[in-house]
């Protein structure tokens, strides 16, 4: 089953330490070898949530296990073998708008998904 928009895994990434990887490509483009993610991080978060191309999730959104920010710069095509085979869980749609709307940030554009 492809992944959904605003499904939350948890992912090790081109060798990267395993983190939870926020989904936010389309359903219909997920169901090849790979899922457009970001990545999350708890490092530097008061830095990180003052940033308009990162989104602060609490503990619990979405399933995650601790407060972090989601960092749209860090948008990655990712192996869908990469990701946890169950989700941690799924943003609400209005959270996982605003990742999508940072990364517009990220590129001087007004992103909103369908």
């Amino acid at each position: 089953m492809p992944a959904s928009p605003g499904e939350v895994f948890w992912a090790t990434v081109e060798g990267r330490p395993k983190r939870p990887w926020v989904v936010i490509s389309r359903e219909s483009l997920n169901r090849g070898a790979y899922v457009l993610a970001l990545s999350c991080t708890t490092a530097r978060m008061a830095e990180r949530r003052e940033l308009p191309n990162c989104v602060t999730l609490s503990r619990g959104d979405g399933g995650v296990t601790k407060d972090c920010v989601v960092q749209a710069e860090l948008c990655t095509c990712v192996l869908r073998e990469e990701l946890e085979a169950e989700p941690l869980g799924r943003l609400p749609e209005a959270r996982w708008r605003e990742p999508v709307r940072a990364l517009g940030y990220d590129f001087g554009a007004s992103c909103e998904p369908a």
